[in-house]
């Protein structure tokens, strides 16, 4: 009797351990587990902030870490990375750099998925096809094409020619998830054209029903731009967008929108779970903070020196010394691209009273928001890197005289430039909204006088929007002084040397 309960007890135990195995298994194959990390709008490889956050090495880790975890985990960026940086602006082995350190760096981190953001057409086509060719990762471009023969980009690799998908298909098992890469309206360059993105995303979500179990989509464009899209199309249930530098959590319907800070200072990590019997797909997104607590993987942070000590040799040519302190400061000097282009911030009005400092004759200072490219906010001990950071593209001070009615369409032009590169900021310049006039110190302009302005070079070169008047050909305006450019000891010949004296002129 003893023996046929031990008997039977064995097999119930034996049933129950096999009955829990196949379950186990079955319940595994059923639910499929995914991971998206999510970078945007990264312009800087190494941390910021004396070191404290950011930094590629550091998402390497990061990604390492989660790819331990699971496998089945994609590293993405939602554009913006070729352009604009310090480093991108210097020369290396005869040419210009144009962000090649960093198509190395991600190549180093095992970056798989990028889409493509308004700052990679930035480059000049030859260069933008060098980085294209340069990169190991999957570039997908949506709604973009070339604007001369209607194609899509591609890399060029042995001579022949790999075009950019329009979307991508990862298959993990039985699991099949649609990829797009989608970008906002590019009109300034005219070798690109973009399409509408709505459009397109409901197209290729039409062609890709049967053959994907859901679609994500990477992005670089604005929030509102992003809502629209989750608006018109739930079946889109993940946006990992770029474009706006600080993070957003929003969820549209279905759709997620998620968007981190920008140079690496956050990313997203997207968990993602399938159930490949009720077709329901959870997502989980976690903001994580990069910072000095995560330790850098060597590798990455051996590619990331090699390219920071090319920039300090290059700078240090320039007369730059990048590690020396400038300024020591706890509030915060705003630097977005959103409030630099639309309104003065306290960064604006440090360099417009630097600007004007250039010239101790000068009356006025003018200089275009596009000058300031750091699209950030920067406190603490700022050093001389720093502040190639906010002006990464130099250009000399000019000294000028032009009558009141050219100063006052300037002024007319720049205001409603609002939004863009164009957008002017002034020293002793300022709009009597009383009067609905602009005025100089208080005063009315007078159409037939004089005034002597210190112009950033780049406003007189007639390449700024709709201020293709302002050169120096204008019978309405004469060059009073003009600095050699290679002129390493007049500090006018650099914008940014003017800003560094400056600065240590209030130390």
């Amino acid at each position: 009797m003893d023996y046929q309960l031990n008997s039977i007890f064995r097999k119930t135990i034996f049933q129950t351990l096999f009955f829990q195995l196949f379950w186990g298994l079955w319940a595994q194959g059923q639910v499929q587990e995914i991971i998206f990390l999510q970078l945007n709008d990264t312009y800087e490889i190494a941390p910021l902030a004396n070191g404290k956050v950011g930094g590629m090495a550091r998402v390497a880790t990061v990604y390492q870490q989660l790819k331990a975890q699971n496998p089945h985990t994609y590293m993405i960026h939602a554009g913006d990375f070729l352009n604009p940086s310090v480093i991108g602006t210097l020369r290396y082995e005869n040419q210009d750099i144009k962000g090649r350190q960093m198509i190395e760096v991600m190549n180093q981190m095992g970056m798989q998925y990028v889409g493509l953001g308004n700052h990679e057409f930035d480059l000049k086509p030859a260069e933008l096809q060098a980085r294209l060719n340069e990169s190991s990762f999957v570039w997908i471009g949506s709604n973009v094409r070339q604007k001369a023969d209607n194609q899509a980009f591609a890399k060029i690799k042995n001579g022949t020619r790999e075009p950019l998908p329009t979307y991508q298909i990862l298959r993990i098992g039985q699991l099949r998830v649609g990829l797009l890469g989608l970008i906002l309206p590019i009109e300034q360059r005219a070798y690109v054209q973009t399409q509408d993105a709505v459009q397109t995303a409901q197209n290729l979500c039409q062609q890709l029903a049967d053959s994907t179990d859901f679609i994500l989509a990477i992005t670089h464009q604005s929030i509102a731009e992003d809502r629209q899209l989750a608006q018109a199309i739930p079946a889109i249930r993940l946006i990992m967008g770029g474009h706006e530098h600080e993070a957003h959590a929003e969820t549209v319907k279905q759709t997620l929108i998620r968007k981190a800070d920008a140079n690496a200072k956050t990313v997203y990590i997207h968990y993602l779970q399938y159930d490949t019997q009720t077709q329901n797909l959870t997502i989980r997104s976690e903001l994580k903070t990069i910072d000095d607590h995560i330790a850098e993987d060597p590798q990455t942070a051996q590619v990331v020196t090699k390219w920071l000590k090319i920039a300090e040799n290059s700078l240090r040519q320039q007369g730059f010394e990048p590690s020396e302190e400038v300024m020591n400061t706890n509030v915060p000097l705003d630097g977005l691209e959103a409030t630099v282009r639309n309104d003065t911030s306290n960064l604006t009005k440090l360099l417009a009273a630097a600007v004007f400092s250039a010239y101790p004759t000068a009356q006025a200072a003018i200089y275009n928001s596009g000058s300031i490219r750091i699209d950030d906010k920067v406190v603490g001990r700022l050093t001389q890197y720093d502040i190639l950071r906010i002006l990464p593209f130099g250009g000399g001070i000019w000294l000028v005289e032009m009558k009141g009615n050219l100063l006052q369409k300037i002024l007319t032009v720049g205001s409603k430039n609002q939004g863009t590169g164009g957008f002017l900021h002034t020293q002793n310049l300022t709009y009597g909204a009383a009067k609905s006039q602009w005025q100089f110190k208080n005063q009315k302009i007078k159409a037939k006088k004089y005034y002597r302005i210190a112009i950033n070079e780049f406003l007189l070169s007639g390449k700024e929007a709709n201020l293709d008047f302002l050169n120096e050909k204008n019978p309405d305006l004469k060059v009073l002084h003009k600095p050699a450019p290679d002129n390493l000891q007049d500090t006018r010949a650099d914008i940014r040397k003017v800003f560094l004296e400056y600065l240590k002129s209030r130390k």
